[in-house]
């Protein structure tokens, strides 16, 4: 899944874009994530949500969590451009049922199956 500036509400103008891999797991009870940028700034959420394109929707699950511990050994692979933009792997985790927000909270993590 990409996003881009053109996706946000309102539409910002930006070089900045990103890449956000999903994989589930143990039977669609956990959900395992990676989320990539590149030149990109102050990073304030990275969210899964529902809802009517031209509106800001419900957030369902918070992907830059830093509450969330990461696996043994796994570091975030972040760099700075020399214009202060960061650039790689913003957010890596996963998450369950418990993480979910909104109408799926309590639900299984496999309710995030469109």
């Amino acid at each position: 899944m990409e996003w881009a500036g053109s996706q946000q509400l309102p539409p910002v103008t930006t070089k900045a874009h990103g890449l956000v891999g999903l994989k589930f797991l143990d039977s669609f009870s956990k959900l395992v994530y990676i989320v990539n940028a590149e030149d990109i700034g102050n990073v304030t959420g990275i969210n899964i949500s529902e809802g009517d394109k031209n509106q800001n929707g419900t957030v369902l699950l918070n992907l830059l969590n830093e509450t969330r511990q990461l696996k043994k050994n796994v570091d975030k692979m972040l760099d700075v451009s020399p214009e202060g933009k960061n650039i790689g792997t913003i957010s890596i985790g996963g998450a369950s049922k418990d993480d979910l927000q909104g109408p799926l909270k309590g639900k299984s993590i496999s309710a995030l199956i469109i």
